[in-house]
């Protein structure tokens, strides 16, 4: 049956007032309350606000809201939950699935806090908001389930989690992450192909990993690049053309220690590389004679 203007009209609206009225059914403090009780909030460095259940959730400690709700927030103690900033604050435990039930949560940084396993169970791919992830440093071994924010994640810093395993496949799945951190995860193996599927890329960082192999063609499709850091793993080979040819936006290119062979490349395209650090490798030959030649000839 086809639809009418007037009834398609009619649906969207039905649709717009439903996802409105699911938003506002969820507590956002029951949802906050949970995450204290299961990350042992009792003993946080800091708990201002939690502690006393405070009425306005936006004054609790961490906690940041809409400031255009602010209004909203001070007449009915709610108000819209954006984000958590709770780094080095001595949380503990797992993360309840529904911290991602908040309906406008765009940003979690819970880094700093090595006893705190990030659990991404709950996270649902068809209203998860998530655009940046801060976890650095936490007690956290897997990121499966992660992949479920592919269409909003655009930052995500996971370095110093012990994820001793291959390069996640779930990884490849958040195709618009612009800023990929996964340094001293204990990984393992190649780095596959499948990384030109990021290829939203500026910023990938693997250092201090156990990452084998050559450097992937599929990096050669990260034309947005402007730091990449493949330092103090286990790399060989020469290192790819591609490196000087299509990566033309790089600023930075860490891949000391490694063991790397061959000639250096020029690096003579790219007239915005302030920092290329080729240090304990093993090239050979002459440094080409236009190396860095776009940067160091100025306009």
């Amino acid at each position: 049956m086809r639809l009418t203007p007037f009834q398609l009209r009619l649906t969207g609206v039905f649709l717009a007032v439903a996802a409105a009225a699911q938003d506002a059914s969820v507590d956002e403090r029951a949802i906050l309350l949970e995450f204290y009780e299961s990350t042992g909030g009792h003993a946080w460095n800091e708990n201002y606000g939690w502690a006393q259940r405070l009425p306005n959730v936006c004054e609790w400690h961490g906690v940041i809201c809409d400031k255009e709700d602010q209004q909203q927030q001070q007449d009915d103690n709610g108000g819209s939950v954006t984000g958590l900033k709770l780094n080095a604050n001595f949380l503990t435990g797992r993360t309840p699935a529904s911290l991602w039930k908040l309906p406008s949560f765009t940003f979690l940084d819970v880094s700093y806090n090595p006893h705190l396993d990030v659990s991404f169970v709950g996270l649902n791919g068809d209203s998860t908001t998530l655009r940046h992830l801060e976890m650095r440093q936490t007690g956290t071994t897997s990121v499966t389930g992660v992949s479920k924010a592919s269409k909003t994640l655009e930052v995500a810093n996971l370095s110093e989690n012990k994820l001793d395993t291959q390069f996640p496949l779930d990884l490849f799945e958040l195709t618009k992450l612009t800023s990929l951190h996964v340094a001293e995860c204990s990984l393992k193996g190649s780095l596959p192909d499948d990384i030109h599927r990021l290829s939203m890329l500026h910023e990938l960082n693997l250092y201090k990993n156990d990452l084998t192999g050559t450097l992937p063609e599929g990096l050669s499709r990260l034309v947005h690049m402007r730091h990449l850091t493949v330092s103090f793993n286990q790399f060989h080979g020469t290192l790819p053309s591609y490196l000087n040819d299509k990566m033309i936006v790089l600023q930075q290119f860490w891949a000391a220690n490694n063991d790397f062979t061959g000639a250096i490349p020029s690096f003579s395209v790219s007239p915005d590389i302030f920092k290329l650090y080729l240090n304990g490798n093993s090239f050979s030959g002459d440094i080409p004679d236009d190396f860095l030649e776009a940067t160091l000839g100025g306009p």
